[in-house]
């Protein structure tokens, strides 16, 4: 956990990827992850989750595309260098 000087307040690093159904080939997403850490945001499975910056680029989106808005797929505790990891992957409406 990272220690904010300041305060001396511990904060969950949150790491945010994505999958399509059924891969198992993960892609961080480092600006979503950034953001959700920044703010200490756990999304609950189910929630949307709009991609942060430049993040849709990472998976092939048009600034435009509706697929920039994801649904939390899983949640784990203490996976890899992550606090909270989490698995996005797009539903449509």
């Amino acid at each position: 956990m990272e220690t904010n000087d300041s305060m001396d307040i511990k904060k969950l690093k949150i790491e945010v990827f994505y999958s399509k159904e059924g891969l198992s080939d993960w892609k961080l997403l480092p600006e979503t992850s950034r953001y959700l850490t920044e703010r200490q945001l756990v999304p609950s499975t189910g929630d949307g989750l709009t991609l942060s910056g430049e993040d849709g680029k990472i998976l092939g989106l048009e600034p435009t595309d509706f697929q920039h808005i994801q649904t939390v797929r899983r949640r784990w505790l203490n996976y890899a260098s992550a606090d909270v990891a989490i698995l996005v992957h797009y539903e449509a409406w």
